[in-house]
């Protein structure tokens, strides 16, 4: 029976903005009308802008392909100087450090019926990077210099995006306080309040407010203001991610230098510096690990490393981890008040997103009482500690490289950071191509398309054992190139067909450039 839209609403207050915060107060007051949503931010306490770099799930937010947010894609771009991101780029993660690698965020571009054999196909025949990238979408557009973006409208929407925090968090706020169901208090949050049964029954603001609410979600970020004050327990991940500070720097563009399509990640001698290209400047900085460089050490090797001096934002100081329970009796944690990895590969954003995703399709009923069962709060805490221990093990992997040229990256190699997934990975992929059963599969996890890009970048998959794995599957017929280019044809043919109408990728830079100027 549905719940009388004239009855007194239950109440979901959210204590933080930025992405996370805005992000969450818009899709859940689109998609759980039943509740009316207080957003309680400061405009005084400054939004983390780590990485500014998203993967394609945001994407379909912004399209509002998962919810109906009223987004618009384009003026989404317009607003906030966003452009598209195909790859992320790795330079100097293996012992060559002038050696790079791609990887596409489609992936291998085709389905998973297909995938294996394709994947054998380019390791046996030693692909080299040109050829990678043509065989998926994203891809493409990178080696040809095209975009999916032609006369005003996408072609397709399977692209990531490079974002500016504090724009896409005022992007979100405006639409979301064109809701009635939304309130807004620009306040910070003095004193957490806990009733009998040890609930957050009320939250106490430096305007002189005291918020009631049914609910609470915290995304105060790294100070986890309401979740601390229920007794969370923080489960660290620095014996296997140990890089545990960041210097995040803009850097302008040059005289006609252009935004690239894809993040660039280069390793340096104590962990690894960003590059995400926004339409008018670079998002930049290097994330790295404290017991092996300090931060005027790591300042100055940026300087040294570009060949400019930068003007470097605050030290960031971080715990790679997550929470034991992001959801404790009636406050649930999202974004990085949940947990925090690094800033590669984009996974804060994703992971919040994943968060919000699930919370609001399949967690949020339709009142409170039953929302705040003990089934639900163990299912949903059980899904995202797997989540981020899964995204965990995908980031150790992109350290698998072999590089052994300084004291951090000697630790490195000697295999201390590794996870047992990653370990056994490696180990059977010295004897067979690793699937897409290998992988995570639920929904938001780095699969086998993902892992593979990187595992061949990282030079783990040994082409000639992947020759002996495709004549195994083909009873002993020898492996040729011509096997090859019979089999990469149509699906070259098929992204040559989506792509030959496109606009390149700098006439879409200009044509947003045009836009925001007016």
């Amino acid at each position: 029976m549905s719940r009388d839209l004239t009855m007194k609403k239950d109440k979901i207050t959210i204590v933080g903005g930025g992405t996370a915060g805005w992000l969450a107060a818009l899709v859940i007051s689109r998609r759980n009308p039943l509740y009316d949503v207080t957003v309680v931010s400061s405009e005084k306490i400054g939004v983390i802008g780590v990485g500014e770099s998203t993967t394609g799930f945001f994407t379909n937010v912004v399209c509002n392909e998962f919810f109906n947010l009223d987004c618009d894609i384009n003026e989404f771009i317009s607003e906030t100087g966003a452009t598209l991101k195909y790859s992320i780029k790795h330079k100097g993660w293996t012992k060559d450090k002038n050696q790079h690698y791609h990887g596409p965020i489609d992936g291998w571009g085709f389905s998973e019926n297909t995938e294996d054999i394709f994947l054998k196909y380019a390791l046996a025949y030693e692909t080299d990077q040109d050829e990678l990238l043509s065989i998926s979408q994203m891809g493409s557009y990178i080696s040809t210099g095209k975009s999916n973006f032609n006369n005003g409208h996408f072609t397709d929407v399977s692209h990531a995006m490079h974002i500016d925090a504090h724009l896409a968090g005022q992007y979100f706020r405006k639409k979301c306080l064109q809701k009635d169901n939304v309130v807004h208090f620009d306040t910070e949050v003095i004193n957490v309040n806990l009733d009998e049964k040890g609930y957050i029954s009320s939250i106490d603001c430096a305007d002189g407010k005291n918020i009631k609410s049914d609910i609470f979600i915290d995304c105060t970020g790294f100070k986890r203001l309401l979740l601390n004050k229920l007794g969370a327990k923080w489960h660290s991940y620095k014996e296997n991610l140990p890089v545990k500070a960041a210097i995040p720097f803009h850097l302008p563009y040059n005289q006609n230098e252009m935004p690239e399509p894809y993040t660039t990640a280069t390793a340096l001698s104590a962990g690894w510096m960003w590059q995400i290209p926004l339409m008018d400047r670079k998002g930049c900085g290097y994330a790295f690990d404290t017991d092996f460089i300090t931060p005027d050490q790591a300042y100055s090797e940026i300087e040294s490393k570009l060949g400019t001096k930068v003007d470097a934002s605050p030290l960031i100081k971080f715990d790679s981890g997550r929470q034991e329970e992001s959801w404790i009796k009636n406050c649930i944690a999202i974004g990085l008040s949940s947990a925090f990895l690094e800033p590669l590969e984009a996974t804060s954003i994703h992971t919040t997103l994943c968060q919000i995703k699930s919370l609001s399709d399949e967690f949020i009923l339709s009142n409170a009482k039953d929302t705040l069962n003990t089934g639900s709060i163990e299912l949903y805490n059980k899904r995202t500690r797997l989540l981020f221990d899964d995204t965990r093990d995908f980031l150790v992997m992109h350290y698998m490289g072999g590089r052994n040229d300084t004291e951090f990256w000697k630790y490195i190699s000697s295999g201390n950071t590794q996870t047992e997934y990653v370990k056994n990975l490696i180990e059977m992929s010295k004897y067979k191509v690793p699937g897409p059963n290998d992988f995570p599969s639920y929904f938001g996890a780095a699969g086998w398309g993902l892992y593979s890009h990187v595992m061949k970048g990282l030079g783990l998959l040994d082409p000639a054992m992947c020759r002996k794995n495709i004549e195994s599957d083909f009873l002993q017929i020898p492996f040729t190139k011509t096997l090859v280019d019979h089999d990469y044809r149509p699906l070259k043919e098929f992204i040559a067909t989506r792509s030959e109408n496109s606009l390149s990728y700098n006439s879409f830079i200009q044509y947003f450039r045009d836009k925001r100027k007016n």
